[in-house]
């Protein structure tokens, strides 16, 4: 599945599938400029926790380029992740699903994962 992005006002939805067995996943660059992430919603497919990469950024590379954020989902993990303080980016918002932590490593997971991000554009 490709990126799929929903507006309405500054509202964005963002949902990414990433495929099973993927041997190097793509990083999804969903807007360029600055936006508040409130909400992170996973569906993690797979029996062993996963990584949501985020950067403020455009075109970041995955596995060589430090995240800002690193999310660890669950194995088997279905819902939302509840974000107390909105993260801010003021470049833009790319993220990626990872099966490490950290900066190294680019692999996808061995199971299809579904992510979806609600996010407001601007600095405010």
């Amino acid at each position: 599945m490709a990126l799929a992005i929903a507006e309405t006002d500054n509202m964005v939805i963002a949902r990414e599938q990433f495929s099973a067995a993927a041997t190097e996943v793509a990083v999804a660059d969903i807007l360029a400029g600055p936006c508040r992430l409130y909400g992170v919603s996973v569906k993690n497919g797979d029996a062993s926790t996963r990584y949501l990469r985020l950067w403020d950024a455009a075109n970041p590379v995955n596995g060589t380029t430090a995240p800002d954020h690193v999310i660890p989902i669950t194995a088997s993990k279905t819902g939302g992740l509840g974000i107390s303080e909105p993260l801010v980016f003021s470049t833009g918002l790319s993220f990626v699903m990872v099966t490490v932590g950290g900066t190294a490593g680019a692999t996808g997971p061995t199971a299809a994962t579904d992510v979806v991000l609600t996010l407001k554009k601007g600095a405010s």
